[in-house]
């Protein structure tokens, strides 16, 4: 577990990483009640659903994922949005996401070149699927035109104009650093300092033992899907085991604190696959034996989450394999 002497080293060696992307909502889902018809909430005819009126729009969903994705692979943990980065894989960070970031900022004026007309084609679209929908209900208390009225005005209300979306679209990504409090930052009474202090530390060694755990999972689940390959085809290939090496990779360079108990475990999984990998196409028995220690590796990496996750945090996943059979 990180304690709370580790707490200042971690303040030199990283940072805590946000990235913040805005863009306009535009519904893709109505109510009854939009409409000024709550009533029909309990009819068996659901409300219409739409799409944003040009597909260009996917394209900042897609561009926003990619950089999160980014994000999860140089970091780990997370609260509120935060996660933590070490400097020494800051830049690397960086350098990857820049261009992601560039690419959903480049693609805000294709997307507002058109977005009018396809507003436009997307109404004309509408109009008559309001007739078509206005046939499947029973509202008498509106004719058929102020029904495709009111549902044409809602849709241009919710989907604005390109003029009116223009600033609407950001990337930001903020860069976080953090000190434990001191008499010296918070200027108030010693007993007021320790008591901020112990409340700071208390956060910051549950954030950082759930970062740890995160890593510590990201190799399991590797683990145990190549088992899983093991069961299903009976031999190693390169493809299967290259999310091992690279889930190891991963958690060598982003690793919060030294771990030798999981190091041992790793190391376990990697002479499994070296010393498996030649014999397993015609050797039963090495086949058994690299099933058998993948999966001691996967139940010794859970007892020790298990170990050191908090109370109250999310369940730790357990193995849910099928037993071994020699």
């Amino acid at each position: 577990m990180i304690n709370a002497a580790t707490l200042s080293d971690m303040a030199l060696r990283g940072c805590f990483v946000a990235i913040h992307v805005r863009r306009p909502t535009l519904r893709t889902s109505l109510r009854w009640k939009d409409l000024g018809l709550p009533h029909l909430d309990d009819a068996d005819v659901s409300p219409p659903s739409t799409r944003p009126p040009s597909d260009v729009y996917a394209n900042f969903t897609r561009l926003e994922q990619r950089m999160r994705n980014v994000l999860n692979r140089y970091s780990a943990g997370s609260t509120g949005g935060l996660r933590f980065m070490k400097w020494a894989t800051y830049e690397k960070f960086s350098q990857d996401v820049a261009p992601l970031r560039d690419e959903y900022m480049a693609t805000v004026e294709p997307f507002l070149s058109t977005y009018d007309r396809d507003v436009e084609a997307a109404i004309e679209t509408w109009t008559v699927k309001a007739d078509e929908t206005f046939d499947r209900l029973e509202a008498p208390e509106v004719t058929r035109e102020e029904f495709r009225r009111r549902l044409l005005a809602h849709l241009r209300d919710s989907w604005g104009s390109g003029e009116t979306l223009r600033d609407r679209f950001d990337v930001t990504i903020d860069v976080l650093n953090f000190t434990l409090p001191t008499p010296e930052t918070m200027k108030a009474t010693p007993e007021l300092v320790r008591q901020a202090r112990e409340r700071a530390e208390g956060m910051l060694t549950s954030f950082f033992d759930e970062a740890q755990n995160e890593l510590r999972a990201s190799v399991l689940e590797a683990v145990e899907r190549l088992h899983g390959v093991l069961d299903n085809d009976g031999k190693l290939s390169e493809r299967s085991v290259t999310p091992i090496h690279e889930m190891i990779a991963r958690f060598r360079e982003l690793s919060i604190v030294p771990d030798r108990e999981f190091e041992s475990v790793m190391r376990r999984a990697e002479d499994a696959i070296r010393t498996g990998a030649e014999g397993l196409r015609a050797d039963s028995a090495a086949w058994g034996r690299a099933r058998e220690t993948l999966r001691e590796v996967s139940e010794a990496g859970r007892a020790q989450i298990a170990r050191e996750s908090r109370p109250n945090k999310r369940k730790i996943r357990t193995w849910d394999a099928p037993p071994v059979v020699q």
